[in-house]
């Protein structure tokens, strides 16, 4: 029922108020192409913008939604976690310490159905080979349908699976369209 889920979803858009600076969450510099967020783009990302990145999370999870560390889930690259993690978003490295990372491709787990908060940190694209596999073979791939197939997989992790109202920072535009074509029937 996506009327249900699209009630239930508070999707995070940097609205300025009536005074002061824009909020720039969604709108840190150099990201804001189609391309940005995906494996290429996090691979050729400055040590400065990438650390503007895990402030802006941190950011995201400490004044906008206020959470505790136990009440959010995060993901990205696991490549690039360690650097993104922060007094919030904890990675370890090790899945069985984890206290609120959950890896790209987490599946059929209730571990993270209690938390209220997340962050999807990633521009989801298939793997060039497997698309390739498929165009070979005849068969039509939907880009677009793959990437937020993905990312409602990683969103039903959280307590929107219950019936519950989910924060989510998205901070990828594209992904975030996606996510909002799919949530009014128009993908």
């Amino acid at each position: 029922n996506r009327k249900r889920i699209k009630d239930n979803l508070i999707i995070y858009e940097d609205i300025r108020s009536t005074s002061g600076p824009k909020p720039k969450l969604n709108n840190l510099e150099g990201a804001t192409k189609d391309s940005a967020y995906c494996t290429k783009w996090f691979k050729e990302a400055s040590d400065e913008t990438l650390n503007q990145l895990s402030k802006n999370i941190e950011n995201y999870f400490k004044n906008k939604v206020n959470c505790k560390q136990s009440e959010l889930y995060w993901t990205t690259l696991t490549n690039f976690a360690s650097v993104l993690s922060s007094t919030k978003c904890k990675y370890s490295g090790n899945s069985a310490k984890e206290i609120n990372f959950a890896p790209l491709n987490l599946r059929a787990t209730n571990k993270y159905g209690n938390r209220f908060a997340m962050a999807y940190i990633y521009n989801r694209y298939m793997f060039p080979k497997i698309e390739h596999f498929f165009v070979k073979n005849g068969i039509e791939v939907n880009k677009d349908l793959f990437a937020v197939s993905e990312l409602i997989q990683f969103i039903f992790r959280g307590c929107i699976r219950n019936g519950k109202v989910l924060n989510c920072y998205i901070p990828s535009l594209r992904m975030r369209t996606l996510l909002y074509k799919w949530l009014n029937h128009e993908l």
